[in-house]
């Protein structure tokens, strides 16, 4: 592609600060121009890109007035952001302090920076051949224009529109760039796998780690094959800004970047699946490059690790080697062209889905009917079915899938199956002492990865640990902040440590990215437009309280959120002593102290959707990210949730057998239903392991209707981790949960074990009933002031807990089983 001149006229356009002086910053692009020396201007692009992200609003070509346009600033009580994704909105309170005059000169204030800061650093960008190079200038604004905005405007959530304020001015110039220059674009999609079953096929910690890091490059490979010909904005999904090799890749093109700011190049951060705007007349041969592209750089790999694996004599078998990997990567691809036109679209809508468009959304139908008949507007673009086109290209992905075959594989006989999947026969043998590996070729490249490709990384990674750090570490709490250090710990305490591995999840992401789960249109609109004459007298309630469809911005919004989310996971992690090995958007698997685990999953869960979490330098509420008390960026929202599944056992147990409890544990999450209308999903599930041989399980949503997690741990923390901490006996909780207990009150007796129902239908004795194991728990070396205090915390704290004001029996033994499995976790079985 060589309209990168175009492209770079796309990105700047508008002006980031464009609505502080709307009226005013038209007549900026003719400076910016002139300085970078660019003549022409795309038409198309701007206009297609707006009809993509924006509603078609009524009265467009006319004036602003109560009953004609609508235009509203975005300063004063108008500065308020509704959340891309639904579920809240926030006040911009840089903006809500100033009025329109202050903003005036705010912008022209602001546009000189932007020309100190963004545009002069470029202008004088040459070729070796000394033509202008719009395409390292484009580079270089595409990285660095979103840091430029947080730091100068104090945040990313500036609106594109006004009226609109649920998407950013940045993403507007990104799918304008991606559009600038292209005749007929087309959705290129392209799956790299298979995923589960290679990434899961591990003995070792790094195993898994090799292959979801391996998988991850290999897909961002292929992302920056597309990028070099169309540019890094052609990705709709995933977003590429934040990725280390992505500022690389940019850095070798002698670019001199601003923002620095990546995340770690240790973590699998990029999805095997991705989705590109392309011209279509160059999408098919682009794709063919993509693969062939891929393919030589796997064999690449796979020869690499042939030529170690035959140096250290442990290969054991070239032939069969060679036909496994040959079964790996599998590629595919579907290209969907756009139409050119609504009544092309519609058209082909009913090809796809069977049905006509205007039956099947007959309130957007009549609603665009009413708006560009009745009132002076601009006609509808194809831009508006983009949500649309997007799912035609998703079902052709998922035919392309179906109609593919996949490399056939035929062994020998005589030779013993691998020692982790079963999969393949075993080619290459590791001894390790007590252990020893039977590895097929594709196990044995993740372990090459680990030894050699990535070793770099590997070892900077886990350099402040000196080693990549062992169960038994993790298990003891070594990794704990003020733990780090190079001390022999106390043999008693590690010979019953406990580990907890957990596996966190993004609920329902499939219909996050479909579109199944977009907001509907009342969320997109300020509440000055809602109010409007004009938008009232056109726009009735069944419309408003209609799904959007898909847009680009929307897109970005998810990709960008799952972003900033992974930005903080480590942190998390690390905070709670554990060990992250991988975070992949809305994949998180971590390894903790069993002691931490619960409280880690917590705050990963809020982080992740944005709600009551404060870190080291931010706060996460009502879905966003607050830096000094300003909300500079989107989570996943509070209409999104996150589920874990847990497991806990010793730190000897088999790793690859927690892991598969972990992942049952995950899957039983996403089940759990506490009614028929509850669609599952949004909690945790918990599987411990005693060294006896027991298995025990339970399960909760997060907010079962409080928080769960938060009260439970308050009431363990009287507990203590050992005897010298105890404040009640731990006793208390197995009491409770082995349900033996009896209560006396005027000589006479309840069973819980018997007569649980009579109990729990009286609200009033069984508070008594709490109580009075309380006062028995209590340690005896507490003063009489210090038992009454925590009897009455304690009191509460499982009154809340058991939500003794609304009590069933089934509820009762969930909480009480959930609370004691949680204590084994904490202490064990010596309680």
């Amino acid at each position: 592609m060589n309209n990168w001149n175009y492209k770079l006229n796309g990105l700047i356009h508008d002006p980031v600060y464009k609505f502080l002086n709307i009226k005013g910053h038209e007549k900026l692009l003719g400076e910016i121009n002139e300085k970078i020396g660019f003549t022409g201007k795309e038409e198309n692009a701007d206009p297609q890109a707006s009809s993509m992200d924006r509603f078609l609003f009524p009265a467009e070509r006319s004036n602003c007035s109560e009953d004609g346009r609508i235009c509203q600033s975005f300063v004063g009580k108008d500065a308020v952001w509704k959340h891309s994704l639904g579920g809240s909105k926030v006040e911009i309170q840089n903006y809500k302090k100033i009025s329109e005059r202050e903003a005036t000169d705010v912008f022209w204030a602001l546009h000189q920076k932007f020309i100190e800061e963004m545009i002069d650093p470029i202008k004088d960008y040459k070729t070796p051949e000394r033509h202008i190079d719009y395409k390292r200038m484009f580079l270089k604004l595409w990285w660095d224009l979103p840091k430029w905005t947080e730091k100068r405007l104090g945040t990313t959530l500036v609106p594109a529109d006004t009226r609109m304020p649920n998407h950013s001015i940045l993403d507007h110039l990104f799918i304008t760039s991606a559009l600038s220059g292209i005749k007929e674009p087309a959705f290129l999609f392209i799956s790299i796998g298979p995923v589960q079953s290679f990434i899961a096929s591990a003995r070792k910690t790094v195993d898994l780690w090799a292959g979801s890091y391996l998988l991850s490059q290999l897909s961002l490979d292929c992302m920056l094959d597309i990028a070099e010909e169309f540019g890094p904005d052609a990705i709709v999904f995933p977003d590429l800004h934040k990725q280390k090799r992505v500022k690389e890749w940019i850095e070798s093109k002698g670019i001199d970047l601003m923002d620095h700011e990546t995340l770690s190049d240790f973590y699998a951060s990029i999805p095997n699946k991705f989705l590109a705007i392309v011209e279509n007349e160059d999408a098919e041969v682009l794709a063919n490059k993509v693969r062939k592209n891929l393919k030589q750089r796997w064999q690449k790999l796979t020869d690499d690790a042939k030529v170690y694996f035959k140096s250290k004599g442990t290969l054991k078998d070239e032939t069969l080697w060679d036909k496994q990997v040959k079964t790996f990567p599998e590629f595919y691809h579907s290209i969907t062209k756009w139409p050119k036109t609504p009544e092309e679209f519609y058209q082909k809508f009913e090809t796809y889905f069977n049905e006509k468009f205007d039956q099947r959304f007959e309130s957007f139908h009549s609603t665009m009917e009413k708006i560009t008949t009745k009132t002076k507007t601009y006609n509808l673009g194809i831009g508006a079915f983009y949500g649309l086109i997007f799912e035609m290209a998703r079902r052709d992905l998922d035919a392309v899938k179906m109609t593919v075959p996949f490399e056939s594989y035929t062994g020998k006989d005589g030779i013993d199956n691998d020692n982790l999947s079963g999969r393949f026969e075993h080619v290459v043998s590791i001894d390790e002492g007590d252990t020893k590996d039977k590895l097929n070729a594709l196990d044995a490249i993740k372990r090459y990865c680990v030894e050699e490709r990535y070793k770099d990384i590997v070892t900077n990674h886990f350099k402040k640990y000196g080693h990549v750090p062992s169960t038994d570490e993790i298990a003891i709490g070594w990794l704990l902040p003020d733990k780090i250090v190079p001390t022999k710990e106390d043999p008693n305490k590690k010979e019953g440590a406990k580990i907890g591995i957990l596996l966190m999840d993004g609920d329902q992401m499939g219909k996050w990215i479909s579109g199944q789960k977009a907001p509907k249109w009342e969320e997109s609109f300020s509440d000055f437009t809602l109010n409007h004459n004009t938008f009232k007298n056109l726009i009735d309630e069944g419309f408003l309280r209609s799904q959007r469809f898909v847009y680009p911005a929307y897109h970005r919004a998810i990709t960008s959120a799952l972003t900033n989310f992974t930005t903080y996971v480590d942190e998390i992690v690390s905070k709670h002593g554990g060990l992250l090995i991988y975070a992949g958007g809305d994949d998180v698997m971590a390894f903790l102290p069993a002691f931490e685990v619960f409280a880690c999953a917590d705050e990963l869960r809020k982080a992740f959707c944005g709600k009551d979490l404060k870190l080291k330098d931010v706060e996460f509420k009502d879905g966003f990210i607050f830096k000094s008390g300003t909300p500079v960026s989107q989570v996943m929202g509070l209409n999104a949730s996150m589920s874990a599944g847990i497991a806990v056992g010793h730190y000897e147990y088999p790793l690859s057998e927690l892991l598969k409890y972990a992942r049952e544990a995950e899957h039983k999450a996403k089940e759990n239903k506490e009614s028929k209308e509850d669609e599952g999903r949004n909690a945790f599930a918990l599987y411990t392991v005693r060294r006896s041989g027991q298995i025990s399980f339970s399960s909760s949503k997060w907010d079962s209707p409080k928080d769960i997690l938060k009260i439970a741990e308050e009431i363990l923390e009287f507990t203590g981790k050992d005897r010298d901490e105890e404040k009640i006996s731990p006793k208390l909780v197995k009491l409770l949960a082995d349900r033996e207990m009896y209560f006396e009150e005027n000589n006479s007796k309840f069973s819980f074990t018997q007569d649980i129902k009579a109990v729990i239908d009286s609200k009033e004795v069984f508070e008594k009933y709490l109580d009075y194991l309380i006062e028995q728990r209590l340690s005896s070396k507490l003063s009489k002031d210090q038992k009454g205090k925590i009897k009455e915390e304690m009191s509460n704290y499982l009154k809340e807990f058991l939500e003794t004001s609304n009590l069933d029996e089934d509820k009762m033994i969930k909480r009480t089983t959930l609370l004691n499995e949680m204590l084994f976790a904490k202490r064990g079985d010596n309680r």
